[in-house]
């Protein structure tokens, strides 16, 4: 393998890119067609966590049904940097960070396609950068022309609730946020005595304060002797249950929040999938729903397709 080659996920990773896919080229079809006589949508899409642009993968050959003996093949498959540069009607700007160096040099092979910005560095801070930017910064009257998608896709809890802040500030920018259930679940012990310091800082930062303490967490008396009674604090409910409270959370953010997406190998989910829609535009949030409407059927008839395959 060569030094840029980045290796993760499995046939999960593929249904988060297809989710991604599916959704920009809607974003940019439907936006293509509002134009008027003097003007149309600028519209960019932005990758916080873009990789080397592409994925090394290894994959099953061979079997019965082929007649040649089970085997494994490494194959390059397009990420969702590549993906995205794939859609028609085309975006006009293509921004990309990665804070990692050898991903980053890779990533920087895509910017012979004269609409790509290659950015180093942490995610948060970029993207702060890029959203108070004069490109991104509202005009005095109305929402401007220029939209855009970014694709959140942390390799764990990296994202902050203060980025989510900005985004939704914007109230022009759709997000594809990969939250990462499994990862925040681990931290989130079932009794608080078991959430040290540093996970305490780790919950902050995603959730943006103190409040998961109450909302996650309830008094429950432990039986004592016949004189005193000692309490604890355990966490409320199962990973769904979280999964239910940052949704919540985000519906205090974001004026649309869809269902969340479960994504994970087989039936152990490890994140689960947003799509955010800061735009309060009536009109906007009819065309996001019926996109993860259209997202959702697609996916379900795909799942049932190969649960029926011989």
């Amino acid at each position: 393998m060569g030094e840029a080659e980045h290796t993760f996920g499995g046939d999960w990773t593929e249904q988060k890119l297809d989710a991604l896919f599916y959704y920009l080229q809607f974003y940019t079809t439907a936006l293509k067609g509002k134009t008027g006589a003097s003007w149309s949508f600028d519209l960019w899409y932005v990758d916080a966590f873009a990789g080397s642009g592409e994925r090394t993968a290894a994959r099953q050959t061979g079997g019965l049904f082929v007649q040649q003996p089970i085997g494994q093949e490494v194959v390059q498959l397009d990420g969702s940097a590549k993906r995205a540069l794939a859609i028609k009607p085309p975006f006009q700007r293509v921004v990309l960070i990665e804070a990692d160096a050898t991903r980053y040099a890779a990533l920087c092979t895509l910017r012979e396609d004269g609409r790509v910005q290659c950015i180093q560095g942490d995610a948060n801070e970029e993207l702060a950068k890029l959203l108070k930017s004069d490109d991104w910064r509202l005009p005095s009257v109305g929402k401007g022309l220029r939209r855009g998608v970014v694709f959140l896709d942390p390799y764990g809890m990296q994202v902050s609730w203060q980025t989510l802040e900005l985004l939704a500030a914007t109230k022009r920018f759709d997000v594809w946020y990969l939250f990462p259930i499994e990862a925040v679940g681990r931290q989130l012990a079932r009794r608080f005595e078991g959430v040290d310091k540093s996970k305490q800082r780790k919950l902050d930062f995603i959730f943006g304060g103190p409040e998961w303490r109450t909302d996650l967490y309830q008094d429950e008396v432990i039986a004592g002797d016949l004189f005193s009674k000692a309490t604890t604090q355990r966490r409320r409910g199962d990973r769904r249950d979280i999964e239910a409270y940052v949704q919540r959370r985000l519906q205090g953010l974001f004026p649309f929040v869809s269902e969340p997406l479960s994504i994970g190998p087989g039936n152990q989910q490890k994140f689960a999938l947003f799509l955010l829609v800061s735009n309060d535009s009536p009109k906007a949030i009819g065309l996001a729903k019926k996109a993860v409407s259209d997202l959702i059927r697609t996916q379900k008839l795909e799942a049932s397709r190969q649960r029926s395959a011989p």
